[in-house]
């Protein structure tokens, strides 16, 4: 037998079952039955639909506040149970939302703040920013769900002039592990081939996909949104244990903030080289320490050695 969800009687529960959720276009007609709406995470507004006739047999359907509507209210219990990918999309619409108060903070040099019911809460000028467990002693003395921004990336580089197609982009090898990995453990796994931009001074940032777990276990408060070339991109701040090994078989390493990108196709990491799987600025050549060999001829990097 059919029966009817309204808004007023909602599913707190957000773990049961498919959910529906967000904005629609306004319609004349308030009532929808679940046939005409693919079951999917569409988006779908208070103003736009009261109720829904769900038909027996389809499970439990929630008809919830659309994300412009509870990104402030909702609570951290319900924050961190979200799917991630709702999460991003929930800081997404808080990023256009508060788009005055990021602009004032960037302005003012501000490289990083935590944003709670439509208000700056906490604001740092580190790069690599607010500590997650900083964000989550906010979130939990509110209970309430707190968005974390980045300024926009630095880029201190002049456009090249274009000779060919035959540009290339230099790369460092890194290996990846947790901080408390011990190194051989770590360079054991493959190297990922980022991107070195002695033109940008401290950023690093990965493609999920070219790491392991735990790396790319995420939880919403590790979330933040950046910008790279006027592009916005979404990402997780992760502590991680970088190394990297010369010729000679010497090891060096550095612990640090990385940036881990969830949705690498299509990220603005990729709008000046588009096979990159991974972004280094400069200062991780002087943490670690080491002299290159970049040769343009045969498009390698060589690490000729870690300096004590």
């Amino acid at each position: 037998m059919a029966r009817t969800i309204t808004i007023e009687e909602q599913i707190q529960d957000s773990m049961r079952g498919p959910r529906i959720y967000g904005e629609f276009p306004s319609i004349s007609e308030p009532k929808w039955t679940i046939g005409e709406i693919p079951r999917v995470q569409s988006f779908y507004g208070r103003q736009a639909i009261r109720s829904l006739e769900v038909p027996a047999g389809l499970g439990e359907w929630e008809l919830v506040p659309s994300v412009h509507e509870e990104a402030f209210d909702l609570s951290l219990q319900d924050f961190l149970s979200l799917e991630l990918g709702v999460a991003e999309e929930m800081l997404r619409r808080v990023s256009r939302l508060c788009r005055g108060l990021l602009e004032e903070a960037w302005g003012r040099g501000i490289q990083q703040v935590v944003i709670c019911e439509g208000e700056i809460i906490s604001e740092s000028r580190d790069v690599d920013g607010i500590p997650s467990e900083t964000v989550e002693k906010l979130a939990r003395g509110r209970n309430k769900a707190c968005y974390v921004f980045s300024a926009p990336d630095v880029i201190e580089e002049s456009a090249w002039t274009s000779i060919d197609n035959n540009d290339y982009y230099p790369t460092l090898p890194v290996h990846l592990g947790t901080e408390d990995s011990d190194e051989k453990e770590i360079l054991e796994t493959n190297p990922i081939n980022a991107d070195l931009d002695t033109g940008n001074p401290s950023y690093k940032i990965f493609d999920a996909n070219e790491l392991t777990a735990p790396l790319t276990s995420f939880t919403p408060s590790e979330m933040r949104m950046a910008e790279h070339l006027k592009q916005e991109y979404t990402y997780y701040s992760k502590t991680a244990k970088i190394c990297v090994k010369d010729i000679s078989g010497n090891v060096s390493s550095m612990v640090c903030t990385i940036r881990v990108v969830r949705d690498w196709k299509g990220c603005a990491l990729l709008q000046a080289s588009p096979n990159r799987k991974g972004f280094i600025g400069r200062d991780a050549l002087r943490a670690l320490r080491i002299r290159l060999k970049l040769d343009p001829l045969e498009k390698t990097t060589q690490i000729l050695d870690v300096m004590s």
